[in-house]
């Protein structure tokens, strides 16, 4: 992923300097990554924070190419950042190569400061992303800290008002949608927008009731083809799986479970959805036109969406793009639990930081501040609001997108949301085998409708593979490797 070197982006603000090296005893460097925008956002809320606390900062604001790399070769020597990004499936081997900093002493002393900010107003739970016990060796336990969300997003489902509105029109939807639970409601399923998405009341549909859906989404209007849904297989798949119950590792986290028949019932239900109904596009069309920019030019009903995903939505006219959220669809009537990804990204410090509490200042100030909200959500809708304290705010705000933005903290209050499958073991080799041959069970052309394995032949294929694999992690693990 990371082949290019990286390039520091030269800030022209006077209290800024680039580079890791030469830091002094009243500085704290901090490198970190984003696209153009977010590393000028980011700039000014440096700049604020040394207007507001006197504490100088030197900052190395790149673009994701080789960030990995050149942080790695740095961790552990002198020249290391004293705050850099993680993410939960990095904080086990960091903190058991002792390359990281324990934080919770500092938080505690930043939440007892006047007018400081308390780590303990994270939204709740997301502080468990970052601890780490380093005997036990489980995750989200212990009373370290090793880092703090920098965000944490979620990724529901989006659907177009447009392409369903016009399939109602057309009879598609009575048509397609006429079965299953919602029969006795004239016309089919309720539309996703007809209950207020910030109660409990959501409408959760079943997966066939979203196939449905999808069937009724599906069809050509003007010459121009539209489709049901176009979900990008390698993280919308987690949500089916862990809909019908299946999991990637057990719960002591030493078996790969991906034979599971609760894991293959729910790899298969999204296969058949992605390949085998109809009303997604085929690979070849893919390879055309991708998912995401059928989606943005109107073409797709039903999509996954991320915060990140906002900003860039609200360029695309209406007529195009008339999108709510709404969760992911669950397995059946007896199992109304939904559930989907959340991604996140912390800030950690070097265990050789010699400004360990300003450096963890920073670090607090990026991430709950209310400068930071203003230029991260309020502004420019990049992440949500870290700082609970701040959520009544943003759902109130009717300047922020969409109007049922709400389902994105739901998704991380309400037990809707789960980890990537790689923050569970001590690295992801195990789970990167599952994904390199993923392509054996895609339709890759219309000749060869149901791929080369089937989801449960390719589960028994690929399940030693990737025993063998977590059986490695494992053993570092516990070496401390």
């Amino acid at each position: 992923m990371f082949k290019k070197k990286w390039m520091p982006l030269l800030l022209s603000i006077p209290l800024l300097l680039t580079g890791c090296k030469g830091k002094t005893s009243d500085s704290v460097t901090i490198f970190i990554y984003g696209q153009a925008h977010e590393r000028s956002i980011y700039s000014k809320i440096i700049e604020k924070f040394t207007e507001e606390t006197g504490i100088k900062v030197n900052a190395e604001l790149v673009n994701t190419d080789g960030y990995a790399e050149t942080l790695t070769a740095s961790l552990g020597t002198k020249n290391a950042p004293d705050v850099f990004y993680s993410n939960p499936a990095s904080i086990g081997r960091y903190a058991m190569n002792g390359v990281i900093l324990d934080l919770k002493p500092y938080l505690e002393i930043e939440a007892e400061v006047e007018d400081g900010l308390d780590y303990k107003n994270f939204l709740d739970g997301v502080v468990d992303y970052y601890r780490y016990d380093v005997t036990t060796k489980k995750r989200g336990e212990g009373e370290a800290v090793w880092a703090i969300p920098k965000d944490v997003s979620s990724y529901p489902l989006g659907y177009n008002r447009n392409i369903i509105n016009l399939s109602v029109e057309l009879g598609h939807w009575a048509t397609h949608t006429k079965k299953g639970a919602w029969a006795s409601r004239e016309g089919g399923m309720p539309l996703p927008w007809e209950n207020d998405p910030r109660t409990d009341k959501q409408i959760v549909y079943t997966f066939e009731e979203f196939t449905n859906a999808c069937r009724a989404t599906k069809f050509i209007h003007n010459e121009i083809e539209y489709f049901g849904t176009a979900l990008i297989d390698t993280w919308a798949m987690h949500s089916w799986i862990w809909a019908a119950g299946g999991n990637w590792l057990s719960d002591d986290g030493k078996t790969v479970t991906v034979n599971t028949p609760e894991f293959i019932a729910g790899f298969t239900e999204f296969i058949d959805l992605m390949d085998n109904r109809g009303i997604s596009q085929t690979r070849e069309q893919m390879g055309v036109k991708p998912h995401y920019d059928r989606w943005m030019a109107g073409e797709v009903a039903f999509f996954n969406v991320g915060v990140w995903d906002v900003a860039a939505f609200e360029s695309v006219p209406k007529e195009l793009l008339d999108y709510g959220l709404m969760p992911t669809p669950r397995k059946d009537n007896a199992s109304p639990e939904w559930y989907t990804y959340i991604g996140t990204l912390g800030y950690a410090v070097s265990s050789r930081t010699r400004v360990a509490q300003e450096a963890v200042k920073l670090a607090l100030y990026m991430s709950m501040s209310t400068e930071s909200y203003n230029r991260m959500t309020k502004y420019q809708t990049i992440q949500l609001p870290n700082n609970k304290l701040m959520v009544d705010e943003y759902l109130s705000d009717e300047t922020i997108k969409p109007e049922n933005k709400g389902i994105f903290l739901d998704v991380i209050q309400k037990g809707h949301g789960k980890l990537h499958p790689t923050a569970m073991a001590y690295n992801s080799l195990w789970y990167d085998a599952f994904i390199a041959e993923l392509s054996r069970v895609w339709k890759v052309t219309d000749d060869d409708p149901s791929g080369e394995m089937s989801p449960a032949q390719y589960a028994a294929y690929v399940q030693p593979i990737m025993q063998a694999q977590l059986n490695i992690a494992l053993a570092d693990e516990a070496a401390g490797v």
